[in-house]
Parts: structure tokens; C-alpha cells; sequence
């Protein structure tokens, strides 16, 4: 019995440990953030349909109580170096900006506009 206790512990550890970084860690993704996933991204979409399109749970970055409704602030870090940051008021997105793998930074703004910000370091 003890033996059979012992080997499930191993177990779980041992497949605990090693499971990719999108499972564990909130805000880290597999997914690509580039252009072709820019028009997916819209306002009004809700938190789950945004985590949805990025593969995982965003990590909380930021929560405003100074605004009504509060809004909270949340990001992905995807493949290839590229980002997701979010704003959400009522649980949906109000804005956003996506920097591309290439270093391209993207603005979507609460009318659905994409506004191209250039290149950021």
C-alpha cells in the first residue's frame, strides 16, 4: 500500500512538474500575436473569448477604481516574443495593444480602430 502511494506521488510530481509554460503560468501562451490574428481581436468580446484566442489566462496587471464601471488590465506574452495587453470594464475588452514578433506595436482602440504605432523597443 505504502509503495502504491509512494509511486502515485512520484507520479503527479513528476507530470505536475512538466507540463508546458501555457498551462501554469497565467499571462504565458504558445500563440503567436501577429497580424494576421489582429481583426480576431475586437472590442466588446468578452474576457473568456479573448483568453479563448490567446490560448491561456492573462495575468492581472493593473485594476483601475477610479473609473466606473473598474477596469482591469491584462496580458498575454505569446510566441515569438509577442504581446497581448487588454483592457476590460464590465468583463469586456475596451482597448488593447499587440506588439508583433517583429517589434511592431498595433493599437485597438474601444471604436475598432487599429491604429499602427510604429516600432517600440
Amino acid at each position: 500500500m505504502n509503495k502504491l502511494l509512494l509511486l502515485t506521488f512520484f507520479a503527479v510530481v513528476f507530470f505536475g512538474c512538466n507540463q508546458s509554460p501555457s498551462t501554469t503560468d497565467p499571462g504565458t501562451t504558445r500563440t503567436v500575436f501577429n497580424k494576421r490574428l489582429l481583426p480576431s481581436i475586437k472590442p466588446m468580446l468578452t474576457y473568456a473569448q479573448i483568453a479563448t484566442l490567446a490560448g491561456a489566462p492573462g495575468a492581472k496587471i493593473d485594476v483601475s477604481r477610479k473609473t466606473s464601471p473598474p477596469t482591469f488590465q491584462y496580458r498575454w506574452k505569446g510566441g515569438k516574443d509577442s504581446v497581448l495587453t487588454a483592457r476590460f470594464a464590465d468583463n469586456r475588452m475596451v482597448d488593447a495593444t499587440i506588439r508583433l514578433p517583429n517589434g511592431k506595436t498595433f493599437a485597438i482602440r474601444s471604436n475598432g480602430e487599429i491604429a499602427d504605432m510604429g516600432q517600440q523597443e
